[in-house]
């Protein structure tokens, strides 16, 4: 249970500061399970590679984005 609530609030800090980094995290996440995610998932999708590689170029981008000096405050 502590274990679930500490996951569950490293995520939130992480989406706290970035975006698209929290979702990007859980997409690669879920496909490592290796088939433990059950097919009728609502979050099924996220499992993909192709989703993980999307979000993951997302969140690259954010990040680039964000940092260059003509990136609004």
């Amino acid at each position: 249970m502590i274990q679930a609530a500490l996951k569950a609030f490293q995520i939130g800090l992480v989406a706290g500061m970035r975006s698209m980094t929290a979702p990007a995290l859980v997409s690669y996440k879920l496909s490592h399970l290796n088939g433990k995610l059950p097919a009728d998932s609502k979050l099924h999708f996220l499992a993909s590679p192709t989703a993980t590689t999307v979000l993951g170029v997302m969140a690259g981008g954010e990040l680039i984005g964000d940092k260059l000096p003509n990136a609004s405050d």
